[in-house]
């Protein structure tokens, strides 16, 4: 598959993301926080919250349609023990619920825009091209409503990050202070955002770890890792 074909793709939207722009399509004002300012941080709590302010009659089921939960941790994405990376596409028009994870992410703009929340005040907005690091332990939440979205989210286990870098991390210099900031910073100033224009080889670059993912054996683990650091 050419990375043109594997691009077109991904632009085409799943059953479960259709669905969640029928929602979305219903009751926007809650996907908002500048417009109704309630925080949720797990279907059950959107579910109530969708239910008491959407004025059609709708029924949402009781279980969410992809994983929404306050803390995202390395045992739901990483699935194999030899797996240090995990690739996946941000759902589009998922609802933006606030949750942290206890494993770094980095997340690329292969077409259209999203936003990230990191407060109730604090949001930034990235277009393509654009990739942010976000460090364990931040509380955030992310949200897409493009059909024409494409956003890339790469985990990696925090513990590998560390491994790779452990003789920079001793040094005194900007560099070692960059990393260190990925590993162990706490709050919004932690994240690390790269206002790039779009970039073929950066986009070739996501395209062929795609391609990579759907291989096997303990070669799919360390070329996805070469490919991250």
């Amino acid at each position: 598959m050419t990375h043109s074909e594997r691009k077109r793709r991904l632009l085409e939207m799943n059953e479960v993301e259709k669905l969640y722009k029928h929602y979305f399509e219903l009751n926007p004002d809650i996907y908002f926080y500048d417009k109704k300012g309630e925080l949720y941080r797990n279907w059950q709590e959107f579910k109530k919250l969708y239910l008491q302010t959407c004025n059609g009659s709708i029924t949402l089921p009781d279980k969410e349609p992809t994983y929404m939960g306050e803390e995202l941790d390395e045992n739901t994405f990483f699935n194999e023990v030899e797996s240090d990376v995990c690739l996946l596409m941000n759902a589009r028009y998922c609802p933006p619920f606030w949750h942290h994870l206890n494993f770094i992410k980095i997340m690329y703009v292969l077409n259209g825009e999203f936003e990230l929340n990191i407060s109730q005040e604090k949001s930034i907005r990235l277009a393509c091209g654009n990739f942010v690091i976000v460090p364990p332990n931040i509380e955030q939440s992310v949200f897409s409503y493009h059909d024409d979205d494409i956003v890339v989210n790469i985990f990696i286990r925090a513990s590998t990050f560390e491994k790779a870098f452990s003789s920079l991390l001793m040094e005194s210099n900007e560099l070692a202070g960059f990393l260190w900031k990925v590993l162990y910073g706490k709050d919004d100033q932690s994240i690390i955002w790269f206002k790039c224009t779009s970039d073929r080889y950066l986009d070739n670059l996501i395209l062929e770890m795609f391609e990579i993912i759907e291989k096997s054996g303990v070669e799919r683990n360390f070329i996805l890792i070469s490919s991250v650091m």
